[in-house]
């Protein structure tokens, strides 16, 4: 009691959003045009061990499978010194507030581009970067289960932090 646990971001937050989502879908206010399914995976540090399962043993066909979006570390803002092999700036919590990192769309630009028009509604800082990299993020989240088969998957990100792993 009284410890504050930052490291509950990875990841605390894609299952709280995960069960937001849920809650959203099932108020029955509207219905959307595709099934979803609303999925929590375990074990993607020890080897996408859940993620890897499910796409040999899924509940719905991967041939009908349209995309797969992945939520990890999605409760704090990105802060980092700068990486220049990355091309990337040196950022601070404060000035990544609406910010969110969107990592896969060169392998599914299609995606990129729907993310790009929704983001209208909503005016989010959106990053599509990290596709590639020395930190290696796209193979070392779930997502990447989906790409291996050819299924379309973008990975929501908040962004790196001190706490990472802590």
């Amino acid at each position: 009691y009284g410890q504050i646990w930052y490291g509950a971001d990875d990841n605390g937050s894609g299952t709280s959003a995960l069960l937001e989502l849920a809650e959203a879908f099932g108020n029955g206010s509207a219905r959307p045009r595709r099934s979803i399914l609303l999925a929590a995976w375990a074990g993607e540090e020890k080897g996408l061990l859940g993620s890897r399962y499910y796409v040999n043993h899924p509940v719905f066909p991967l041939d009908r499978t349209a995309a797969m979006f992945q939520m990890d570390m999605i409760g704090r803002n990105e802060e980092h010194p700068a990486n220049r092999a990355q091309q990337v700036p040196d950022e601070r919590a404060a000035d990544n507030a609406n910010t969110l990192n969107v990592l896969g769309s060169v392998f599914s630009p299609e995606l990129r581009t729907t993310i790009s028009a929704l983001n209208s509604q909503t005016n989010l800082t959106v990053r599509f970067r990290y596709d590639f990299g020395a930190e290696d993020l796209m193979r070392r989240s779930d997502q990447w289960s989906f790409l291996q088969r050819g299924i379309p998957a973008l990975f929501f990100f908040s962004g790196l932090h001190p706490d990472y792993h802590s």
